[in-house]
């Protein structure tokens, strides 16, 4: 992965606009006290495949005959070169500075030359560095929302330059690397395999998961019957409480859900016995009226609670616990509720 910066000609204007005045030491011995001053900048332009011109006054204290005067210059060109230069702890992005031409009030132009050469040499020791890789190279931590990922790493690989007349462009490789709790890892991998293993090992915990996917497929099928049956119903009496059985066996199916999952198995996704019944509602509710398709669910409700007795001791305890407590006396409650709405019609 990469990432592109442009740096146009107008961000380098209001960058100069901020550095601008410096004054730049070439040494720390007070004896001689060389430096020079940069004004603010006159004129700005990019030169592709060199870098960026910069014309302005400035000031210089230069050492030459013995003496140490400070020289006004009305005009300096200065040549600010940027480069990509790989060091032990990465890439690093370098402008050197380079006078290009100058003009030293006084001084007669040998000397001048010879003056201009000599800066050169001590502002190639005073290159401007931004060491991207330690900027760009960063990891950012990820909390505990992503276990077992702790973080993400970016590191900085390489970087690459080119110069055109409208802007420097610096490429900059990034390398990403998510950061594992190897432990958290390892711990997730084995209470997987432990999963798998207890299952393959454990007859009760596979058998009960096997009938309780079972129910969980009746309990399907008796919503779409109930939802059947209740487009074809018009009287509100009946059609309320029909309304509440569809609710009960609902929420059954909730509750077989989770439960298989606790034990490590996965929820059904199809319907089970009851589908026979919810097709016969289907053509019945049409052709012979809201009696018969009563009728079809009670079959249907006898056939569930014949099962959850039937089957009853296939589950583990704290499965049995959940049928006999919950869901066997709400089989009790719609069985008889459908008892009951077939009676008052008949």
């Amino acid at each position: 992965m990469w990432l592109e910066a442009i740096i146009t000609q107008e961000d380098l204007v209001q960058a100069l606009d901020e550095i601008l005045p410096v004054k730049i030491h070439f040494d720390a011995d007070e004896k001689t006290d060389r430096w020079l001053v940069l004004h603010r900048a006159t004129e700005v332009t990019l030169v592709a495949d060199e870098g960026l011109r910069v014309s302005c006054s400035a000031e210089l204290t230069w050492s030459f005959a013995g003496l140490s005067p400070t020289v006004k210059l009305d005009q300096l060109g200065v040549l600010l070169k940027p480069r990509v230069v790989e060091k032990k702890a990465g890439h690093v992005l370098e402008f050197n500075i380079e006078i290009e031409d100058a003009d030293l009030r006084g001084v007669p132009a040998f000397i001048d030359s010879t003056i201009v050469k000599a800066v050169n040499g001590s502002l190639s020791e005073k290159t401007l560095i931004w060491n991207f890789t330690e900027t760009l190279t960063r990891t950012v931590g990820l909390g505990k929302t992503y276990e077992p990922l702790e973080a993400l790493k970016i590191d900085v690989a390489w970087g690459k330059h080119r110069i055109t007349a409208e802007a420097i462009v610096l490429v900059v490789s990034f390398k990403l690397h998510f950061v594992r709790d190897e432990l958290k890892k390892e711990n997730m991998i084995m209470e997987q395999t432990n999963i798998a293993e207890n299952f393959e090992r454990d007859p009760i915990r596979a058998r009960a998961i096997e009938q309780l996917q079972s129910f969980c497929r009746g309990e399907m099928s008796a919503v779409e019957t109930y939802n059947q049956a209740i487009e074809a119903t018009h009287d509100g009496r009946i059609l309320m409480r029909l309304r509440r059985n569809l609710a009960s066996h609902e929420a059954r199916v909730k509750l077989l859900r989770g439960r298989i999952m606790e034990l490590g198995g996965e929820p059904p996704d199809s319907s089970g016995p009851w589908g026979t019944f919810a097709k016969a509602v289907e053509g019945t509710a049409s052709a012979l009226g809201e009696k018969s398709a009563v009728s079809v669910l009670e079959e249907g409700e006898d056939h569930g609670l014949a099962d959850y007795r039937a089957d009853f001791s296939n589950l583990d305890l704290e499965s049995q616990r959940l049928i006999a407590d919950q869901i066997l006396p709400q089989q009790v409650s719609t069985h008889g509720t459908l008892a009951d709405i077939k009676r008052a019609m008949s």
